[in-house]
């Protein structure tokens, strides 16, 4: 008798119990899946960005290049007219 008392009751919780552990557990999961789509979100965004960041700092770079050239020219130019004086005055 006692069995059946026992048994009756660990049925009936678990029939309880039960339909709330496959909510939660669905619960859980359903937040698991949202976290990692979230995440794969992030992580292209972040992929685009470092692309982004990737272009600028080339297009920067090529703009130092062409300010070291065209300072290095003008140098260059005011050296050779700097000579040019310096020899027309030495000549007169």
């Amino acid at each position: 008798m006692w069995c059946n008392l026992v048994q009756d009751w660990l049925f009936s919780t678990t029939s309880e119990v039960l339909p709330a552990y496959k909510v939660k557990d669905m619960q859980l999961r359903d937040g698991v899946r949202a976290a990692m789509g979230d995440r794969l979100i992030l992580f292209r965004e972040l992929l685009q960005r470092l692309a982004e960041l990737g272009w600028q700092l080339a297009l920067l770079e090529s703009h130092v290049l062409a300010n070291e050239l065209l300072k290095i020219t003008s140098v260059a130019i005011d050296k050779a007219v700097n000579e040019e004086k310096d020899d027309s005055a030495l000549s007169s």
